[in-house]
């Protein structure tokens, strides 16, 4: 559902914010998270191109979110900016565990601080961060008491890994992808496989079966905190430069939609997850 049939034509977003509704109404929103997901593999998430996304958001701050609901105001609670980075340890070529942790941990630090100037536009004078400050490895909450901005929080992925439900919910993924002609199990084989064809591009010798196995480890990693994500945050505005997480991708398929172990697993084991209100904005 396009986004724009419902907006102000009065008010004008800025030329790069392409909407796109996950949900054909935010009218029933309360408490809005604009939510930035960070993936360390897309050059457009850094730099210039996260500046967009930044001023993207400022633009809501100022004008509220009005203009997709025929004026009627929806208030933001906070900005949450949620790294992907001990995730990509599963795409860093290297047999030791713990060193491939550690690597994904720093490139987490290192894209906050390569990113401190854009950050910092979403904080008051006070409250800037700079390369001194401390950085959590699962959350860092920037409160905000200003009345213009909201309270910032910088997430990181072990935060969703030290949930409780995570392991719970990364188990159900597990089983499912064991049962025969799984759609899941499918779902995951053909992203890893087309992971694999875009590495080939850049690693001479690459092995495919390990990359494969990896990718596929990633991305039921991935699926299993987007569920405890939606939870958390029932009412968000989604800002992200690339396509449908591998969640939604697996999950909300047709072949998935029309299997029993699969509708079993969201609609008992996810509570709800699976009809968050979202809206999703490709920027």
């Amino acid at each position: 559902v396009k986004g724009k049939k419902n907006m102000d034509k009065n008010k004008k977003i800025p030329y790069k914010l392409k909407p796109f509704f996950e949900e054909e109404s935010i009218a029933n929103f309360k408490d809005v998270t604009l939510y930035l997901p960070i993936s360390l593999e897309n050059k457009y998430c850094t730099g210039v191109y996260f500046k967009q996304i930044v001023e993207n958001v400022l633009f809501f701050i100022t004008n509220g979110l009005d203009i997709f609901q025929n004026n009627k105001p929806l208030s933001i609670s906070k900005i949450r900016i949620d790294i992907g980075d001990t995730l990509h340890r599963h795409n860093i070529i290297e047999t030791n565990e713990k060193l491939k942790f550690e690597k994904s941990l720093k490139m987490g630090t290192d894209w906050v601080f390569n990113n401190i100037d854009i950050i910092n536009k979403l904080l008051p004078e006070k409250n800037k961060i700079n390369t001194e400050t401390e950085l959590r490895d699962d959350i860092t909450i920037l409160t905000n008491k200003s009345a213009e901005m909201p309270d910032l929080e910088i997430i990181r992925h072990e935060y969703w890994r030290k949930k409780p439900q995570f392991d719970i919910i990364r188990q159900k993924i597990e089983n499912l992808c064991m049962i025969p002609n799984s759609p899941i199990e499918h779902s995951f084989n053909s992203e890893a496989e087309k992971f694999f064809e875009i590495k080939q591009k850049y690693y001479r010798n690459i092995d495919k079966n390990q990359t494969i196995t990896q990718s596929k480890i990633y991305l039921k990693e991935e699926a299993a905190i987007l569920p405890i994500l939606y939870n958390e945050t029932p009412n968000a505005i989604e800002l992200y430069p690339g396509g449908e997480n591998y969640f939604s991708i697996a999950f909300r398929s047709k072949k998935a939609k029309k299997d029993k172990n699969v509708q079993d697993f969201l609609s008992n084991g996810l509570k709800g997850a699976d009809k968050r209100k979202n809206v999703k904005i490709y920027v």
